[in-house]
């Protein structure tokens, strides 16, 4: 068979209407050495001619039919289990958890994406865990999950020290950082294989490493090693299918020869289909880089005709927001979620598009959600103050307004999106106090202080609700503690020396305004001669 003739570029791709398109892409390397992608032409750019037919009826079936497998997804509840178990060192109880789910795999009753959507709990970006996955290994040095847990945290935090920079732009120290913990990785992959050498997940991983590391052939040969354990596995052509991209120092060329090969076993995996619109996926992908969100949505959308991949689907919604196109975003990113509901990236952009939209209460419940995913990740955590932000705004202008009632429910959804925000409980407490609910309002400002005790406004604004009950001693008791911390603070002395006042100790009173005159303050200096002509 003529391999070129019958699979040039894209003959593998299945048309919608059955007639035949084009799409014209040109190729350029730019002034850094990089391949560049393009929809209009450019000097010395390659032609390359993307064309949209039928797949070739030649295929390849392979002699035992693949058992049906129930699409199934990880549930978010299910992914915070496997980390909670990790946190609580209920080591064994997490091997039995993953031996099963692998067990389940292996006899067709667990879809591949949920088995590696349960090892994907291990990738923290947080160096903090290392003695956690220490701890593991010791307690089970025999069982391959520990070690493969472990693998797969190292190889994430390999990438967070890189950074997505390109590698000219990346410092040779993070390179050198992220080589070190993928060494680790690969330590840790080979033996999670030593126990249990019918596993694939740890491939997966492996030919991540060398793709990046641009070792090819490495990458090739342990595909082909895992593909004799699996040889479905959508995953695992996935990520080979990566290292043949012009970014990593493949071609598209390269990418259309190994779709031919998959063509082969294609119609007997149809989890295999999405495969064949990876090449659309990766010039979209180019077309972003670009800043041409236009050309890349209707790559996408060609890429999506292949199946409604979830990464797909996120790419997408991800780039209608970029193009500003938020209520197109939405829906992309809601069956993203429905497929994959615990990547917390996706929740992390439906809420940036909801909030576009000024629908900040169902951004605030996806940030909510993408942080018990992800407590780590920065992005999300830039969002969260954002969207607080937000709320306190709202309120604070709501309380301005007198709209009393609004400014409490805006203030308390932002105590549900940050509760270790001292400044949410301070004004809410004022809005308590203009309804004259100054039980709320004294609750709510002794946890400000709780938070941040060093603020002397939010001691001011119990001082406040505090004379109203006329407990002078509690007052007092508060003013030592803020100047234990802040002990050249003028105006602390004044407040104290008032409350002494109230309570009838003229001297202790006259003694506090001394002091704060003598750290010159003039409000002091005022009260000392008050307080001192009051003694005469």
């Amino acid at each position: 068979m003529n391999m070129n003739k019958c699979f040039s570029i894209f003959t593998l791709i299945l048309s919608v209407s059955g007639s035949q398109s084009y799409a014209q892409i040109y190729k350029w390397v730019d002034e850094h050495g990089r391949t560049q992608f393009g929809d209009q032409p450019h000097p010395s750019a390659q032609k390359i001619t993307v064309k949209d037919s039928k797949m070739s009826a030649t295929v390849v079936v392979p002699l035992e039919k693949p058992k049906h497998i129930e699409k199934r997804t990880l549930r978010a509840n299910e992914f915070l289990e496997i980390v909670k178990l990790l946190k609580l060192k209920k080591f064994k109880e997490l091997n039995r958890l993953l031996k099963q789910m692998e067990h389940d795999y292996k006899v067709g009753k667990l879809h591949e994406d949920v088995l590696f959507a349960a090892y994907e709990a291990f990738s923290i970006n947080d160096r903090s865990f290392i003695d956690l996955f220490d701890s593991w290994v010791a307690a089970t040095p025999d069982k391959y999950q520990a070690y493969l847990g472990r693998g797969i945290y190292l190889y994430g935090l390999g990438w967070m020290a890189r950074g997505s920079k390109w590698e000219s732009e990346t410092k040779e120290s993070s390179i050198e950082e992220m080589t070190k913990y993928f060494d680790g990785a690969s330590s840790d992959f080979f033996s999670s294989l030593d126990y249990n050498n019918s596993t694939i997940v740890p491939y997966y991983y492996l030919i991540g490493k060398a793709t990046t590391l641009g070792h090819g052939d490495e990458a090739e040969w342990l595909m082909r090693k895992a593909l004799k354990i699996q040889i479905g596995s959508y995953q695992i052509r996935l990520i080979y299918l990566k290292s043949l991209t012009p970014r990593w120092g493949g071609s598209i060329e390269k990418m259309q020869s190994y779709l031919g090969e998959v063509s082969g076993i294609a119609q007997g995996y149809p989890e295999l289909q999405p495969l064949f619109g990876y090449i659309y996926r990766e010039v979209g992908d180019a077309q972003v880089q670009l800043g041409k969100y236009n050309a890349a949505d209707g790559l996408y959308t060609e890429s999506l005709r292949f199946g409604d991949r979830h990464e797909l689907l996120f790419r997408r919604g991800k780039n209608n927001n970029r193009r500003e196109s938020y209520t197109d975003s939405i829906p992309d990113l809601s069956r993203a979620i429905e497929i994959s509901p615990h990547s917390a990236m996706y929740y992390y952009w439906r809420a940036s598009s909801y909030m576009k939209l000024s629908q900040y209460k169902l951004a605030m419940n996806d940030i909510q959600i993408g942080m018990e995913l992800a407590p780590y990740d920065g992005h999300i955590q830039k969002k969260k103050k954002r969207l607080t932000y937000v709320f306190k705004k709202q309120a604070y202008e709501l309380r301005k307004n007198q709209e009393l009632g609004s400014a409490i429910k805006k203030y308390s959804d932002a105590v549900l999106l940050s509760p270790s925000d001292a400044d949410i409980y301070h004004g809410r407490a004022r809005a308590y106090i203009g309804q004259r609910n100054l039980d709320l309002a004294l609750k709510d400002i002794k946890k400000a202080i709780e938070i941040n005790p060093s603020e002397i406004n939010y001691y001011s604004l119990l001082d406040y609700i505090l004379a109203k009950y006329k407990s002078w001693d509690e007052i007092i008791k508060y003013w030592d503690q803020f100047i234990m911390l802040n002990p050249n603070n003028g105006r602390a002395y004044v407040e104290r020396g008032g409350a002494y006042f109230h309570k009838g100790d003229i001297k202790s009173a006259m003694k506090n305004a001394k002091l704060s005159a003598d750290l010159g303050n003039l409000e002091g200096m005022e009260a000392y001669s008050k307080f001192k002509h009051m003694l005469q």
